[in-house]
Formats: structure tokens, C-alpha cells, sequence
């Protein structure tokens, strides 16, 4: 278990087994990185305190279950779970607050990239959002994906891309997404063969 603690901590975990995290407020946690090969489940007491999640589970491959996500406080994203290639389901998560820039947008770049093993993603608020680069690329379990608001969206570079799985995508808006050499819906959606022709406004 890790329990409140301001500052950097480092430990190496090296036997398989349940990480418990308990922060105490806002004066402890406002980050932490797991990046563990071996934790396979992580259940958090206190998440108040944490407004950064940039990395905080990226390369955990062992990891099955997270209880106890609370991030309505939490404003970056970025990388927070890539390469979770064990993780099967992901809970619902408030991502209202997420809106830290970085190079100029916000959102949610390779935020999931890599979560091989997840079959269902839930709805979640994108409407701030302007960076999808990567956000669900090599997610090849998944075969559906809900409505998500992407009208803010600038830049959608590889999205879906390697969702090899994925079936349906509807109602995407990306009349504002950056137009790259390949066009913006091709890279979106690369590598995508077993996808219906996306309902879109572009």
C-alpha cells in the first residue's frame, strides 16, 4: 500500500498482487505513476487530491481492475492508461475538468493507446476536448464505441487507428480537425477493416 505522501516516491514492485493508494487531501497526491508490470489490480481510498493523471497507469500490463477512480478534479490525461494491454473494461470516469493544455490543446492524446483487451469503452465528456491523437489506437478488442462529443476537436491523428475489432462509430464531428497529408478520417480510422463507413460530419 502507498499511503499520503508529499514529494516524489519510488518503489519497485516485485511480486504480482493489489496496490491500495490512500491520499489525504489536497496537500498529498496531486500525481501519481504506477507504470507497474506486475500490479494487477489497484483500488484508491482518496483520489481529492490528484489533478494531474498524466501516466499514472501507462505500461501497467498486468493490471485487470481499478475501483475507487474518482477524477472529477483531474484536468490532464494525457498517456493515463496506455499500453493497460490486460485491462478488459474500463470504468465511467468524469473527464469534465480535463482541459490542461499542452502544445497548444487539450484532451486526451494516446490516453488509451495500447489497451489491447478492452471490449467496451464507456461515454465519457469530451466536449473541451481538442486532441484525440491516438487516444484509442491498438485498442483491437473493442468492437463498438459510444457517441462521443468531438465538435471541439482539432486534431485526430490515429484515433481509432489499429482498432481492428471496431465495427461502429457514429455521429463523429470533425468539420474543425486538422487535415493531414492522408486526410483526416483516413489516419483517424487506419487499420480499422471490420468498421461500417462512420457516420461523420466532416
Amino acid at each position: 500500500a502507498v499511503y499520503g505522501y508529499a514529494g516524489t516516491f519510488t518503489h519497485t514492485f516485485t511480486s504480482a498482487g493489489t496496490l491500495s493508494v490512500l491520499g489525504l487531501g489536497a496537500s498529498y497526491f496531486t500525481n501519481i505513476q504506477i507504470n507497474s508490470t506486475v500490479v494487477t489490480d489497484v483500488e484508491i481510498f482518496d483520489m481529492s487530491g490528484i489533478t494531474n493523471m498524466e501516466r499514472m497507469f501507462m505500461n501497467c500490463t498486468a493490471l485487470t481492475t481499478i475501483t475507487g477512480l474518482s477524477t472529477g478534479n483531474v484536468t490532464e490525461m494525457r498517456q493515463a492508461f496506455k499500453n493497460c494491454s490486460a485491462l478488459v473494461t474500463m470504468p465511467f470516469i468524469d473527464t469534465s475538468s480535463v482541459y490542461h493544455v499542452y502544445a497548444g490543446l487539450s484532451g486526451f492524446e494516446n490516453t488509451w493507446m495500447g489497451c489491447s483487451s478492452l471490449t467496451s469503452f464507456p461515454l465519457i465528456n469530451t466536449s473541451a476536448s481538442t486532441d484525440f491523437s491516438s487516444t484509442w489506437r491498438g485498442c483491437s478488442s473493442l468492437t463498438s464505441f459510444p457517441s462521443i462529443d468531438t465538435s471541439s476537436t482539432l486534431q485526430m491523428h490515429s484515433t481509432w487507428r489499429e482498432c481492428t475489432s471496431l465495427v461502429c462509430l457514429t455521429n463523429l464531428d470533425t468539420v474543425h480537425a486538422q487535415t493531414t497529408t492522408n486526410g483526416t478520417i483516413e489516419l483517424m480510422l487506419y487499420n480499422t477493416p471490420a468498421l461500417v463507413q462512420p457516420d461523420s460530419t466532416a
